[in-house]
């Protein structure tokens, strides 16, 4: 991975050993096995070779990936035949018919379930935004309004970015700055990608948005799907806020 770095280069996910699919798994019944035994399934340890095991949330997957990612991520401890991880997993599987792919994004998947375990307590809602660009032969700016809903009432910020990705993200993190401190002094962007999920590709296709985030201590990814890219980015962008604040109050009220 160094050298990939280094090299300016993208890794190979398929990579053997140290790619991030070398030792991922995602049928419900080969990840129930694998957690119980993972010598059958594993050739070395994962972190022999400076890896780790990844548990895939998809239509696949049963009700042992979530139960597995909602101890080690949220440190709760759930039946694996609660209905309510059911539902979860039958709304990712709606989702996923829709274009949506929770093989990476294990954070959006996770809100679903604490949504469907009745411990979603947003601390926050987007209402609306609002962007205007706008370009010369000197380059391009953007401007972005988002008018968000919290417990204390209504807040409206305006940002200014090179793009219009860009100028929402900088509104968001506005707004949030005067309620919820501490969600952008400690989160960041580290990687946001944007795909066509749909057989028929053209400008107006509907795209998927991947973006993951760091604390510094761990990352997380969220997913979206729109056919407008900012209202997908915006919406990716406020998950991944949201569940660095829910995770975090999961775990203080777990101390």
């Amino acid at each position: 991975r160094l050298v990939y770095e280094l090299a300016g280069l993208q890794p190979n996910p398929y990579q053997p050993y140290v790619g991030d699919n070398a030792f991922a798994h995602k049928a419900g019944v080969h990840v129930d096995a694998v957690l119980k035994t993972p010598r059958a399934y594993e050739h070395v340890d994962p972190g022999a070779v400076g890896n780790r095991r990844r548990l895939v949330v998809s239509e696949l997957s049963g009700s042992a990936n979530l139960v597995a990612w909602a101890r080690r991520e949220l440190g709760l401890e759930l039946n694996k035949r609660d209905p309510r991880l059911r539902r979860a997993l039958e709304r990712v599987k709606k989702l996923e018919n829709m274009g949506y792919s929770f093989d990476n994004a294990v954070a959006s998947a996770l809100l679903i379930l604490l949504e469907e375990l009745g411990l979603r307590k947003t601390p926050f809602r987007v209402q609306a935004w609002r962007v205007v660009s706008e370009g010369s032969g000197k380059g391009a700016r953007s401007w972005g309004l988002v008018k968000l809903k919290t417990p204390g009432g209504t807040i409206l910020a305006a940002g200014e970015g090179g793009g219009p990705v860009h100028a929402v993200d900088e509104a968001l993190r506005g707004a949030l700055r005067w309620h919820l401190p501490e969600s952008v002094e400690n989160v960041r962007l580290i990687d946001y990608r944007v795909t066509l999920p749909g057989a028929v590709r053209h400008t107006a296709s509907t795209v998927r948005v991947e973006i993951t985030f760091t604390d510094g201590a761990s990352t997380w990814t969220t997913t979206s799907v729109s056919s407008n890219i900012i209202e997908a980015s915006l919406d990716a962008l406020a998950q991944g806020i949201e569940y660095y604040l829910l995770r975090s109050q999961l775990v203080k009220n777990r101390s």
